[in-house]
């Protein structure tokens, strides 16, 4: 498959649940659903464009992960409410979603600001930091964003925050591991 027909696919994908789960929150009268969606999707766009022409060779591999990071925890976390009826999704969702976006921040980075003369053990190190903190990142925001929500509520408790830390960190580990085999 050519990055034209993959990079076609992966917007027709990410359109297609998007654009469903931006109508089924207007239907149901939940706008502010719909709008976090919106910005969610006109992000995601954003960066396809971005990364497409200005050519950051970002494998399509990494990028089909985010996307499906992002549709695991859009439509079938938060729209199918499998957060709420499943123990272990949000935990296998963290180790995913840190390997995904763990590969995909170096990618960026690597595109933006090409890193020469890397040795066999910096990229692995720097994916796998990237992955954690962006994992640290992602738990500030359910802190914040519990703070301020009174009626829906990302974290359930400190174990909950402890196990997603943990995934997070086993998924930046595999990252960083095959990070060496991928750039």
């Amino acid at each position: 498959m050519t990055i034209q027909k993959i990079l076609i696919l992966n917007i027709l994908i990410i359109s297609f649940f998007q654009i469903y789960l931006m109508i089924s929150y207007l239907r149901k009268k939940k706008p502010g659903k719909a709008f976090g969606n919106l910005i969610i999707y006109m992000a995601i766009l954003s960066f396809l464009f971005y990364e497409h022409y200005f050519k950051l060779n970002i494998p399509y591999f990494i990028v089909t992960c985010s996307i499906i990071t992002i549709i695991g925890h859009t439509f079938i976390g938060s729209y199918l409410n499998i957060y709420y009826t499943s123990r272990y999704y949000d935990r296998y969702l963290h180790l995913f979603g840190s390997f995904s976006f763990s590969l995909l921040a170096f990618s960026t980075i690597n595109g933006n600001l090409p890193l020469v003369n890397v040795s066999w053990i910096y990229t692995p190190l720097l994916v796998t930091t990237l992955g954690i903190s962006i994992g640290v990142f992602f738990e500030i925001i359910e802190f914040i964003h519990d703070s301020f929500s009174r009626n829906i509520r990302c974290q359930h408790g400190l174990t909950d925050t402890d196990f997603d830390m943990i995934f997070n960190i086993f998924g930046s580990c595999i990252a960083g591991l095959i990070s060496v085999y991928i750039f």
